[in-house]
């Protein structure tokens, strides 16, 4: 064979067969190793950005209903604890202008309490414990523990009315009022107002007293030896009670529609001395 002749053409045939297998397999290889995985990598790239984005979106939505609905939620409370304020304003306003309204005029009765009269109090002659006129006023006096002692005007019977007294603790626990009471049976109401602030409306049965409302109240001068204005509004069933001329609590109870009034004092622990002066009725 000379130098420089050409390949024969079968050669050159099976020569550029094997260069197009060859340049056909490196683009394969390009292809399957580094084309179409940066494909794979583009699209999954996509797809997380495109999930990633649904996430945010979702979170964002989320979290701008949680905060709508928190807001919301705290308008509510807000708006709801105004209305609570404001109907308990106008309840307090309205049984402030029931107790003026109530005390207008001229008592039906107005007894002193300093000696005995005709509103025959029961009295005691044993000074340890019981009812007594002292230092013009009428006391009260327990001594033993967790016992009341009422003094009851026995000729007295009211049914709707307003009453009002000044008790004056010289020592212990408590006392207060009492109406639409039977001296005989030992039923009826007690209006309590204790040294330690706190006031109760009790029912007694005639066996033992059962509370129907009462709580702790800033109206009570809880000093020794001051005085407080106890004041009971009664209207049927409704039954309004006032310290100091403010209005403290009510009840409604149908237990009892009239009775005797009357005052007294309890031991709750305590030897106590309640002395009471200037009750007055006003009847309907």
């Amino acid at each position: 064979m000379k130098s420089g002749a050409s390949l024969p053409r079968s050669l050159q045939l099976g020569f550029t067969l094997m260069l197009l297998l060859f340049l056909s397999g490196i683009g394969l290889i390009i292809y399957g190793g580094i084309y179409h995985p940066a494909q794979l990598r583009a699209g999954a790239t996509a797809t997380v950005s495109a999930a990633l984005t649904a996430l945010s979106q979702s979170t964002a939505q989320a979290r701008a209903q949680a905060t709508a609905t928190a807001i919301a939620r705290a308008h509510a409370t807000a708006t709801a604890a105004a209305q609570a304020t404001a109907v308990a304003a106008a309840t307090a306003t309205a049984q402030q202008a029931t107790y003026t309204q109530a005390t207008q005029g001229n008592p039906t009765l107005v007894d002193p309490l300093s000696g005995q009269n005709g509103n025959q109090w029961t009295l005691d002659n044993n000074l340890r414990e019981g009812c007594f006129f002292s230092g013009a006023n009428l006391h009260s006096l327990v001594a033993s523990d967790h016992a009341f002692i009422p003094c009851l005007a026995r000729a007295t019977r009211f049914a709707d009315f307003t009453l009002q007294v000044h008790m004056r603790l010289a020592r212990g626990d408590g006392g207060g009022l009492v109406f639409r009471a039977n001296a005989d049976s030992g039923t009826g109401y007690l209006f309590f107002v204790g040294s330690d602030g706190n006031y109760s409306l009790m029912l007694s049965d005639g066996t033992r007293a059962n509370a129907l409302v009462g709580g702790p109240t800033p109206a009570i001068h809880t000093a020794a030896g001051q005085d407080n204005l106890l004041t009971v509004i009664a209207r049927g069933s409704s039954i309004l009670l006032y310290v100091n001329k403010q209005y403290v609590g009510s009840a409604q109870d149908t237990n009892f529609s009239s009775g005797q009034i009357g005052v007294f004092a309890i031991d709750l622990g305590h030897v106590t001395d309640a002395a009471f002066s200037q009750l007055q009725v006003w009847a309907r």
